[in-house]
């Protein structure tokens, strides 16, 4: 579970999910820190694992779009602070193209 939560707490800025609505799945950790102790989900973890899924669903990585400039995105959150390399292409459906 610790692992996954890392791996999905990179790509949440990408994903517009906040770490408020991420927090259940986070909770999770606090009770027992023995990695292998038993977990289960509570509703809200549930509702996050779904929103997570559906945003997972619907965004997409893609190759660069040559003639087009490369752009650094930062995005600043209230605990951190990340940065995406990519493309704004305005004439695609969804104009940022993430690299």
């Amino acid at each position: 579970l610790q692992k996954l939560l890392g791996t999905i707490n990179l790509v949440c800025p990408y994903l517009g999910i906040t770490n408020a609505e991420f927090s259940p799945l986070f909770d999770l950790l606090k009770d027992d820190t023995a990695l292998l102790s038993p977990r289960q989900l509570t509703p809200e973890a549930e509702e996050a694992v779904r929103k997570t899924e559906k945003a997972l669903t619907q965004r997409k990585a893609y190759r660069q779009h040559i003639g087009h400039p490369f752009l650094l995105f930062i995005f600043v959150t209230l605990c951190q602070t990340y940065g995406l390399l990519g493309q704004w292409i305005p004439s695609l459906s969804n104009p940022l193209v993430i690299l």
